[in-house]
């Protein structure tokens, strides 16, 4: 029997190839700089396969169903950047820039929490696209990207957005919604660490995590539904495939 690969472990297996086939080309531009970032990467995707096996097996009753949460909620690899591609900004960081953003973190997770214990999902999208645009906006004004930090904020954004449409079509998928959100929001805090080992990188020319993780269309998705309230982003083609 062959085993059923769901769209969160195959996101995952994806990220490992990338990220063990571009660690060579990272290290030599950065002069090694780079290696104990992909070691990181590469150990903490592995680490999760079990976890993403679990929230596919989940999700499989609900996607013969229709209903594409888990299996909509994870994006293609397909379209990451090359690796060749340079940094826009090469800035490092200083803790108290650190610290901000941890800030704007820990305030996201304490008030994501009490939004998640009365399901109120849309409140946790407002959260996140509001943290998401003020995290853009000092990554220009600091010149340093948080890459590993904004796809994480993307990334549960997508989920508490979808998770809206996912509960409006069956009362019984909010369960797994709250589960899947909820980890996001445990795990939020720490990109930062990433991204702290990848400026240095940045600042010598290697897109290291900027080019190795997929753009997740959250913001677009949030400003069509605000825009278009009657409209479904959610893609449920395929699932009955």
């Amino acid at each position: 029997m062959t085993k059923q690969v769901g769209h969160f472990e195959l996101h995952l297996i994806e990220a490992i190839a990338i990220n063990s086939e571009r660690q060579a080309y990272y290290r030599q531009q950065t002069q090694g700089k780079s290696k104990w970032l992909s070691w990181l990467l590469i150990w903490s995707e592995r680490m999760t396969l079990a976890l993403a096996r679990y929230f596919d097996k989940s999700a499989r009753p609900f996607n013969e169903r229709g209903i594409a949460v888990v299996e909509a909620d994870f994006v293609s690899m397909a379209d990451i950047k090359a690796v060749e591609t340079a940094p826009i900004y090469q800035g490092i960081a200083t803790a108290a820039q650190r610290k901000q953003v941890l800030m704007w973190l820990k305030q996201l997770q304490k008030q994501a929490k009490p939004a998640l214990k009365q399901g109120n999902y849309q409140q946790v999208a407002d959260l996140t696209a509001q943290v998401l645009q003020q995290l853009h906006d000092y990554e220009q004004q600091t010149a340093c990207h948080y890459a590993m930090t904004i796809h994480l904020l993307e990334s549960l954004g997508f989920a508490a957005l979808h998770a809206v449409q996912y509960i409006e079509q069956d009362a019984q998928v909010e369960s797994l919604c709250r589960r899947l959100v909820a980890i996001q929001v445990l795990l939020l805090t720490g990109g930062i660490f990433y991204d702290r080992l990848a400026q240095p990188c940045h600042a010598q020319g290697a897109g290291i995590l900027l080019n190795d993780v997929p753009v997740i269309p959250f913001l677009p998705e949030y400003h069509a539904l605000k825009s278009h309230p009657s409209t479904p982003v959610v893609d449920h083609s395929g699932l009955l495939n």
